[in-house]
Protein backbone atom coordinates (compact mmCIF):
# COMPACT_ATOMS: atom_id res chain seq x y z
CA UNK A 1 0.00 0.00 0.00
CA UNK A 2 1.46 3.36 -0.97
CA UNK A 3 1.51 6.62 0.89
CA UNK A 4 0.41 9.74 -0.92
CA UNK A 5 2.52 12.84 -0.53
CA UNK A 6 1.57 16.41 -1.34
CA UNK A 7 2.42 15.83 -4.99
CA UNK A 8 -0.38 13.27 -5.23
CA UNK A 9 1.79 10.45 -6.65
CA UNK A 10 1.74 7.15 -4.81
CA UNK A 11 5.06 6.18 -3.30
CA UNK A 12 6.26 2.93 -1.85
CA UNK A 13 4.51 -0.38 -2.45
CA UNK A 14 5.63 -3.88 -3.24
CA UNK A 15 6.38 -3.44 -6.93
CA UNK A 16 9.97 -3.94 -7.91
CA UNK A 17 10.94 -5.79 -4.74
CA UNK A 18 9.57 -3.26 -2.26
CA UNK A 19 10.49 0.23 -1.26
CA UNK A 20 13.52 1.18 0.73
CA UNK A 21 13.25 2.47 4.27
CA UNK A 22 14.47 5.85 3.03
CA UNK A 23 11.58 6.14 0.54
CA UNK A 24 9.08 5.33 3.29
CA UNK A 25 10.63 7.96 5.53
CA UNK A 26 10.56 10.55 2.73
CA UNK A 27 6.93 9.72 1.94
CA UNK A 28 6.04 10.03 5.63
CA UNK A 29 7.85 13.36 5.93
CA UNK A 30 6.17 14.67 2.77
CA UNK A 31 2.74 13.74 4.11
CA UNK A 32 3.59 15.17 7.54
CA UNK A 33 4.56 18.53 6.01
CA UNK A 34 1.33 18.55 3.97
CA UNK A 35 -0.79 17.82 7.05
CA UNK A 36 1.09 20.37 9.18
CA UNK A 37 0.72 23.05 6.51
CA UNK A 38 -3.01 22.46 6.28
CA UNK A 39 -3.54 22.29 10.05
CA UNK A 40 -1.67 25.54 10.68
CA UNK A 41 -4.33 27.29 8.61
CA UNK A 42 -6.97 26.25 11.14
CA UNK A 43 -7.93 28.15 14.24
CA UNK A 44 -7.43 26.74 17.72
CA UNK A 45 -11.22 26.37 17.92
CA UNK A 46 -11.25 23.97 14.98
CA UNK A 47 -8.19 22.11 16.23
CA UNK A 48 -10.14 20.97 19.31
CA UNK A 49 -12.53 19.05 17.10
CA UNK A 50 -9.85 17.19 15.16
CA UNK A 51 -7.50 16.64 18.08
CA UNK A 52 -7.73 12.92 17.48
CA UNK A 53 -9.44 10.86 14.87
CA UNK A 54 -9.68 10.99 11.09
CA UNK A 55 -9.23 14.22 9.16
CA UNK A 56 -9.80 14.74 5.45
CA UNK A 57 -7.34 17.17 3.89
CA UNK A 58 -8.31 19.61 1.14
CA UNK A 59 -6.43 17.37 -1.31
CA UNK A 60 -8.91 14.58 -0.53
CA UNK A 61 -6.42 12.49 1.40
CA UNK A 62 -7.56 11.17 4.75
CA UNK A 63 -5.12 11.08 7.62
CA UNK A 64 -5.35 9.74 11.14
CA UNK A 65 -4.34 12.21 13.81
CA UNK A 66 -3.36 10.88 17.21
CA UNK A 67 -2.74 13.35 19.97
CA UNK A 68 0.10 12.99 22.40
CA UNK A 69 -0.44 11.93 25.98
CA UNK A 70 0.79 15.39 27.00
CA UNK A 71 -1.95 17.10 24.93
CA UNK A 72 -4.65 14.81 26.32
CA UNK A 73 -3.38 15.45 29.86
CA UNK A 74 -3.47 19.21 29.26
CA UNK A 75 -7.09 18.94 28.13
CA UNK A 76 -7.95 17.13 31.37
CA UNK A 77 -6.09 19.54 33.64
CA UNK A 78 -8.19 21.62 35.96
CA UNK A 79 -8.82 25.16 34.81
CA UNK A 80 -10.71 28.29 35.82
CA UNK A 81 -13.04 29.86 33.28
CA UNK A 82 -14.37 33.36 33.83
CA UNK A 83 -16.92 34.38 31.20
CA UNK A 84 -18.96 37.54 30.75
CA UNK A 85 -22.13 37.00 28.74
CA UNK A 86 -23.67 40.00 26.93
CA UNK A 87 -27.18 40.32 25.55
CA UNK A 88 -30.64 39.88 27.01
CA UNK A 89 -29.49 37.48 29.73
CA UNK A 90 -31.06 38.84 32.92
CA UNK A 91 -34.61 38.11 34.00
CA UNK A 92 -34.87 35.08 31.69
CA UNK A 93 -33.54 32.27 33.91
CA UNK A 94 -30.05 32.43 32.43
CA UNK A 95 -28.24 31.86 35.75
CA UNK A 96 -30.53 28.96 36.68
CA UNK A 97 -30.01 27.22 33.32
CA UNK A 98 -26.25 27.88 33.51
CA UNK A 99 -26.12 26.20 36.91
CA UNK A 100 -28.21 23.29 35.60
CA UNK A 101 -25.87 22.86 32.61
CA UNK A 102 -22.77 22.97 34.85
CA UNK A 103 -24.26 20.31 37.14
CA UNK A 104 -25.25 18.22 34.11
CA UNK A 105 -21.67 18.34 32.78
CA UNK A 106 -20.42 17.30 36.21
CA UNK A 107 -17.21 18.09 38.04
CA UNK A 108 -17.63 21.87 37.84
CA UNK A 109 -17.84 24.31 40.72
CA UNK A 110 -18.34 28.05 40.66
CA UNK A 111 -21.20 30.48 40.19
CA UNK A 112 -23.33 32.61 37.87
CA UNK A 113 -23.88 36.25 38.86
CA UNK A 114 -25.96 39.12 37.45
CA UNK A 115 -23.85 42.26 36.96
CA UNK A 116 -25.17 45.82 37.23
CA UNK A 117 -24.44 46.52 33.54
CA UNK A 118 -26.80 43.75 32.34
CA UNK A 119 -24.21 41.04 31.75
CA UNK A 120 -23.96 37.70 33.54
CA UNK A 121 -20.60 36.62 34.91
CA UNK A 122 -19.93 32.89 34.98
CA UNK A 123 -17.03 31.41 36.93
CA UNK A 124 -16.41 27.68 36.51
CA UNK A 125 -13.59 25.52 37.80
CA UNK A 126 -12.93 21.90 36.96
CA UNK A 127 -11.57 19.82 34.10
CA UNK A 128 -10.67 22.13 31.21
CA UNK A 129 -12.68 20.00 28.80
CA UNK A 130 -15.83 20.45 30.95
CA UNK A 131 -15.21 24.20 31.20
CA UNK A 132 -14.92 24.37 27.40
CA UNK A 133 -18.19 22.47 27.04
CA UNK A 134 -19.88 25.00 29.33
CA UNK A 135 -18.36 27.85 27.31
CA UNK A 136 -19.62 26.29 24.07
CA UNK A 137 -23.10 26.08 25.62
CA UNK A 138 -22.92 29.73 26.74
CA UNK A 139 -22.14 30.71 23.13
CA UNK A 140 -24.74 28.37 21.62
CA UNK A 141 -28.38 28.80 20.67
CA UNK A 142 -29.73 26.66 23.51
CA UNK A 143 -29.47 29.35 26.22
CA UNK A 144 -32.44 31.31 27.52
CA UNK A 145 -32.75 34.92 26.42
CA UNK A 146 -30.43 36.23 23.71
CA UNK A 147 -26.65 36.02 23.82
CA UNK A 148 -24.91 38.74 21.81
CA UNK A 149 -21.39 37.75 22.82
CA UNK A 150 -19.20 36.02 25.37
CA UNK A 151 -15.79 37.17 26.57
CA UNK A 152 -13.69 34.68 28.51
CA UNK A 153 -10.39 34.42 30.31
CA UNK A 154 -8.63 31.28 31.50
CA UNK A 155 -6.64 30.90 34.69
CA UNK A 156 -5.54 28.29 37.20
CA UNK A 157 -8.23 27.22 39.68
CA UNK A 158 -8.42 29.08 42.97
CA UNK A 159 -10.82 26.71 44.71
CA UNK A 160 -13.12 27.63 47.55
CA UNK A 161 -16.43 26.89 45.76
CA UNK A 162 -18.91 24.39 47.13
CA UNK A 163 -20.84 23.20 44.09
CA UNK A 164 -22.20 25.61 41.50
CA UNK A 165 -24.16 28.54 42.90
CA UNK A 166 -26.49 31.26 41.66
CA UNK A 167 -25.46 34.59 43.15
Amino acid sequence: MGVRGSGGAARGGAAGGGASVASHVLAFLDLTVSVFTELTRMSEFHMRFIASGRYSMASGEEVLIVTSARYRAAMNEDARLVAWVRGHVQGVGFRWFTRARALELGGLSGFALNLADGRVQVVAEGARERCEELLDWLRGDDTPGRVDGVTEIWDTPRGGYDGFAIR
